[in-house]
């Protein structure tokens, strides 16, 4: 079963009111064991698709996010980092989006223009920890220099 932290769609001005990493409670658990072993591996976050109620699909799967959803894309990738770091474990890099030229249906996935990954990254960088480093372009290399030029 595919998950996002927010799948349920929160009321007007608490959008994400229900975010939650309780599905990655397995996941932290053998991060902090890794990170007691070895304290300065580094952990980077990719997401793979905002929540389907962001999305022009209506689907984890395939799609865009919609329009005037990139505050909100944000401020889910900042949770997440927050929430990761209540747990005792940083993020230091957070890419905006998994493969951002793939809109597969077969598994999550969300297609993201450079367009809209500059506008997301304006909104997210001040919410970030400066120990946060953000990441572009998280995709194979045949056509990263078009992409990254367009950012």
């Amino acid at each position: 079963d595919f998950f996002s932290c927010a799948d349920k769609k929160g009321p007007d001005g608490n959008l994400l009111k229900y975010f939650n990493i309780d599905h990655d409670a397995e996941v932290i658990e053998v991060a902090k064991e890794i990170k007691a072993v070895k304290p300065n591996v580094k952990i980077l976050a990719t997401p793979w698709s905002a929540p389907a109620w962001m999305k022009d699909s209506g689907s984890l799967c395939g799609g865009s996010l919609k329009d005037g959803y990139e505050d909100v894309f944000a401020q889910y990738l900042s949770n997440f980092v927050s929430a990761y770091e209540y747990e005792g474990l940083g993020i230091d890099y957070l890419t905006l989006q998994n493969e951002p030229q793939n809109s597969t249906t077969s598994y999550p996935s969300m297609k993201m223009t450079p367009t809209i990954a500059s506008k997301v990254a304006v909104d997210l960088k001040p919410l970030l920890p400066t120990t946060t480093s953000l990441l572009a372009y998280d995709h194979n290399c045949d056509n990263a220099v078009s992409y990254v030029e367009s950012l």
